[in-house]
């Protein structure tokens, strides 16, 4: 038979064991390139899911610009009348004494650097004390990289003074942002033994919901008003930094980040006004901040 009449080697002249040998060298290779996309999308999702390391600005000194924007969004006329994106705290009952420390009423806040539910407060804490006195020493900090919310952009109060002539502020980072191998975050500060009395008596049902009962942020506006856990969604300052925050804080009420910060800081003004007695009447006689006094849940409640 010359070359040119040769048969063709098609699976119609192999033998059996020919056969078979195609169909298992078929099946080995949709097996291997099923095993690379089953890699190449474990590989994807692993670098989509793993969040960046905490910036480099954490721990730093606040540029005076964004100090002064927190300031303006504060003061802003706008600002004080911004509503409905904001979390009614509890009211303790009238029979308590009013919680004061050096002679003016006392608002204490515990929390930590690594959590998100904080780092949103802060946003609106700031804001509201900015009425009533002025800051130094706030640091930038991001929540923890690996928690939920992560690396939310904030503040920290570790080596923050307020003063006021007002009242008097107590705070206590417990933890810092970044977790040991052992997931524990290291210890910052210890609660002093008045915070740890707070806490032990007021972090906890029914002052707070079950949920967040001996978690933190934990807020106590002269034991008066208590605020335990998130006040607004962490998730709305996702891929923000300070100063995209800052931009949307100079237009109060126009966009879903002023409003829930706004609002937050307005409760907060209004309970502390009430528990001031009203000081100073430039902030606490605003008609957005008489209404919000008002509309605060009786005692006990």
């Amino acid at each position: 038979m010359s070359p040119n009449n040769r048969p063709k080697k098609n699976s119609a002249t192999r033998g059996p064991h020919g056969r078979k040998r195609a169909e298992a060298n078929r099946t080995n290779l949709y097996l291997v390139g099923a095993l690379i996309v089953v890699l190449l999308v474990l590989v994807a999702i692993r670098f989509l899911s793993t969040p960046a390391a905490p910036t480099s600005q954490d721990g730093k000194p606040v540029a005076p610009a964004l100090v002064s924007q927190l300031v303006a969004a504060a003061r802003s006329p706008a600002g004080y009348s911004v509503a409905g994106g904001g979390t009614p705290p509890y009211t303790i009952a009238a029979s308590t004494p009013t919680l004061k420390v050096g002679g003016k009423p006392a608002l204490v806040f515990v929390g930590a650097e690594f959590c998100p539910y904080c780092a949103a407060l802060r946003w609106s804490l700031i804001i509201a004390l900015s009425r009533f006195g002025s800051w130094q020493g706030l640091t930038y900090m991001t929540s923890s990289a690996t928690d939920v919310y992560p690396n939310t952009h904030t503040f920290s109060f570790l080596k923050a003074r307020f003063q006021s002539p007002y009242l008097t502020f107590l705070s206590d980072e417990i933890e810092g942002n970044v977790a040991a191998s052992n997931g524990q975050y290291p210890l910052l500060q210890a609660p002093t033994q008045l915070e740890s009395a707070l806490l032990s008596k007021y972090d906890a049902a029914p002052y707070v919901q079950s949920t967040t009962s001996g978690g933190v942020p934990f807020v106590d506006v002269a034991n008066r008003f208590i605020w335990g856990g998130s006040v607004y969604d962490p998730g709305l300052l996702a891929g923000l930094n300070w100063t995209q925050i800052g931009q949307d804080l100079a237009a109060p009420g126009a966009n879903a980040v002023s409003v829930a910060i706004m609002s937050n800081a307005n409760l907060f003004t209004a309970g502390i006004c009430k528990a001031d007695g009203g000081q100073p009447a430039s902030v606490c006689q605003l008609p957005g901040i008489t209404q919000l006094e008002a509309s605060l849940p009786p005692a006990g409640q």
